[in-house]
């Protein structure tokens, strides 16, 4: 389990919370043949005249280890609770990934599918190729992606888009975890203002 608190709830090249911080929650258990199921909590901001909230999310599925890969599949459902069923903010998505160590390199690809995406935006992909690199109590990582979504019109107007981001944690002590890195995302100014430009993120995280 994780509580942390983050300067801006930015993902997949939009803010959540409207460069606002937020309050986050991740509680999973996993057994030692792979499974894995847990749930996800975060405040959000909208500009829908305060319909959302929160964002609750489930998750279970597989993650196998086979020497240096490791395989996942799974499922996500994205929920918010106080939004009127009518805005169609909640969506399943499907989780695959495959990594593999080159030590200490850590290398992951993924593709997230869903049949109908936030807001009613219809099948949309995530394809993300993520890096880490521990080094004592430091971690380098970065990652390159992209969105595609059937009806970007749904979605507000955004088009299909990249995002990116590098960045360093730092274990001061046990259990603790200090986040800073830099993320950004394809979309021009006239394509979405404000909430999508580059910025610096930093995070507190607390396992328990």
């Amino acid at each position: 389990n994780e509580m942390s608190f983050v300067s801006d709830y930015y993902s997949r090249g939009v803010s959540q919370t409207r460069g606002l911080p937020a309050a986050q929650l991740t509680s999973y258990i996993y057994n030692n043949d792979g499974f894995y199921a847990g749930g996800f909590v975060s405040r959000v901001e909208f500009f829908d005249n305060d319909e959302a909230d929160a964002e609750l999310d489930f998750f279970l599925g597989l993650n196998k280890y086979f020497g240096n890969y490791n395989i996942k599949a799974g499922a996500i459902f994205y929920t918010y609770p106080n939004a009127d069923n009518s805005l169609n903010y909640n969506f399943w998505e499907y989780d695959l990934a495959m990594g593999y160590n080159f030590n200490p390199l850590k290398a992951e690809a993924s593709l997230k599918i869903s049949p109908n995406y936030f807001a009613g935006s219809g099948f949309e992909t995530y394809s993300k190729l993520e890096l880490k690199l521990p080094i004592n109590q430091f971690e380098f990582s970065g990652h390159f992606a992209r969105r595609e979504i059937e009806d970007n019109a749904a979605f507000y107007g955004f088009p299909d888009n990249n995002d990116w981001s590098i960045g360093v944690s730092y274990i001061p002590i046990k259990n603790t975890r200090l986040d800073l890195r830099y993320a950004d995302s394809s979309f021009s100014k006239k394509e979405c203002i404000d909430i999508c430009e580059g910025r610096l993120i930093a995070g507190l995280n607390y396992h328990f």
